[in-house]
């Protein structure tokens, strides 16, 4: 289930990667036949005992006859490629009897997960841990499983290796990912998700029927999980309303008889600064079948080998050190920094590797989008105000040159992704490229920005989805908009978030509406007072007194 590891092995200043059958010295590729790396990676793999010479034969050539000549010849090859001869045996030993042992002093020998089909790296003790659930969950006993970590350390990573691994088990495989509370509606993604699944009842309900959406939820799952094992990937649970972690709270514990694993990636860093989130998590992981993972950061070994995979040249132990230092072991600033180093190397040996690790990661990230062409920056920047996830005819209504261009070089350059379901909608492929353009923004522009996002939905979109973005556009606008047409926006939203049960939502909205009724003075004494009887609805039914 889990696939084939990576078993990187330190000697010196050897190092030996059976999986890409590679020996190097110091960080350089050392020539060496394959016949003499089998043999010394067989011998350090039995370094605690004295290997035969009939089990080395029987080892490297299992399928012909030779004479202990050849064996003799490939020691004396594996020898001068250390750099040892007969007379020495610094690495290898010769025992009367015709028998050798690897004498060398290893340094580390450890496992780093990583699938000859994937170009994932690392985490092979959480990969093995999730790799039992999913088993278990494949013989009919689900759960749910939780990711945590900063952004970049590698959940939705770790959640898309465990969901190719699944389907290649024959897990049919299903994502919701949730594309921001600050656009979307009260539980969106599991409208999304049953609808995927053939709920189609449950994704056209009312917003106000909690309890149908539940049950149809169950229904529909349980309908997949009868044609064989189910994976539901959701995404970013902390972007979503506290509603979506409750539905989840709720339904776990019927998935402990499915053949279901639920896995959720979450911020913990944002969740702790949404209090009604926050408490639903504490609520989900008191559910049975419930458990967490916390990302670590990767380790040096780890570092070594994605560099190695992301630059074609593995760094010297110095780089290595530096750079676990000034990314922290983050995968996400690993590779951007990697990314900025070679970018102007013409091959693996060329690589600045001082240089590389001279700039921390908010600068390289800064400089690369610097070097974007103006026009496709101006594109990059309307659509991080737009959300984590964008519509290509949105976005051409709003940026200033020709969007599909735009959108074409930004998949290029990897900092968007188009859906497998609907080419014409785009999503960031991390949050923290949309939060560095968002960063870059004056915060007139971004107000302006927002107003005219604003703008364009109202003309081109009113769905149910829509009243929720437009509110929030709006109000993210602020003076710079239209401060009357937000508050009436946000009271839309924050009624409708009502019927929906989303009470900490609608809150929020009408607490917002108010306050900016009394700052630009946009409403009539009544107008104010009916938001403020709504606000303290909403905070009565949320369990909020204040």
């Amino acid at each position: 289930m889990l696939g084939a590891e990576t078993v990187v092995i330190r000697f010196g200043d050897f190092e030996l990667d059976e999986s890409r059958r590679e020996l190097r010295r110091a960080g350089a590729l050392v020539p060496i036949q394959p016949k003499v790396l089998d043999l010394l990676a067989f011998l350090i793999r039995h370094r605690d005992r004295v290997v035969s010479q009939a089990e080395l034969l029987r080892a490297l050539w299992p399928d012909a006859v030779v004479t202990p000549a050849s064996l003799a010849r490939a020691l004396k090859e594996t020898r001068r490629t250390l750099g040892d001869d007969g007379a020495a045996q610094r690495w290898i030993r010769t025992h009367r009897g015709g028998g050798y042992r690897f004498v060398g002093s290893v340094e580390a020998a450890r496992d780093v997960a990583h699938d000859a089909d994937s170009d994932y790296v690392g985490r092979a003790v959480l990969l093995e841990a999730l790799g039992t659930v999913l088993a278990r969950a494949s013989r009919g006993q689900g759960g749910v499983v939780l990711l945590a970590g900063p952004a970049g350390i590698g959940k939705t990573r770790t959640a898309s290796e465990l969901a190719r691994r699944a389907e290649r088990g024959g897990a049919r495989i299903v994502w919701a990912r949730c594309a921001g509370a600050e656009f979307a509606p009260p539980l969106w993604p599991w409208r999304r998700l049953v609808a995927s699944l053939g709920g189609a009842e449950a994704a056209a309900a009312s917003a106000g029927d909690r309890v149908h959406l539940l049950q149809e939820s169950l229904r529909a799952i349980e309908r997949a999980a009868r044609r064989g094992p189910l994976l539901i990937l959701i995404d970013d649970l902390h972007e979503a309303d506290a509603g979506t972690a409750s539905l989840l709270a709720a339904l776990a514990p019927e998935f402990a008889a499915l053949p279901v694993l639920v896995v959720a990636c979450w911020r913990g860093d944002v969740v702790l600064c949404r209090p009604e989130l926050a408490r639903e998590r504490a609520r989900l992981q008191r559910q049975p079948g419930v458990v967490e993972h916390a990302l670590p950061p990767l380790d040096a070994d780890e570092l070594r080998a994605l560099v190695a995979l992301r630059a074609g040249a593995t760094p010297p132990s110095t780089v290595v050190a530096a750079l676990l230092g000034a990314t922290q072991g983050n995968p996400l600033w690993i590779e951007e920094v990697v990314r900025g180093g070679v970018a102007g190397a013409l091959d693996a040996a060329a690589v600045d590797w001082q240089g590389l690790v001279s700039r921390g990661f908010e600068q390289v990230l800064r400089e690369r989008l610097a070097r974007f062409a103006p026009a496709l920056r101006g594109v990059l920047e309307v659509a991080a105000v737009i959300g984590e996830e964008l519509d290509a005819g949105l976005l051409a209504a709003v940026a200033p040159c020709d969007a599909e261009q735009a959108l074409a070089e930004a998949r290029r350059e990897g900092l968007l992704l188009a859906s497998e379901l609907d080419p014409a909608r785009h999503r960031f492929a991390h949050a923290v490229f949309r939060e560095a353009l968002l960063d870059g923004l004056g915060a007139a522009r971004r107000a302006a920005l927002h107003a005219t996002v604003a703008r364009a939905l109202e003309r081109r979109d009113r769905d149910e989805r829509a009243i929720e973005a437009i509110a929030r556009h709006w109000l993210a606008a602020g003076a710079e908009g239209d401060p009357a047409r937000a508050v009436e926006w946000a009271q839309r939203a924050g009624l409708r978030a009502l019927a929906s049960q989303g009470w900490a939502d609608a809150a929020r909205l009408f607490e917002r509406a108010a306050a900016l009724a009394e700052r630009e003075g946009v409403a009539t004494p009544e107008q104010r007072c009916e938001v403020l009887l709504q606000l303290a609805e909403a905070r009565a039914r949320s369990g909020d007194r204040d």
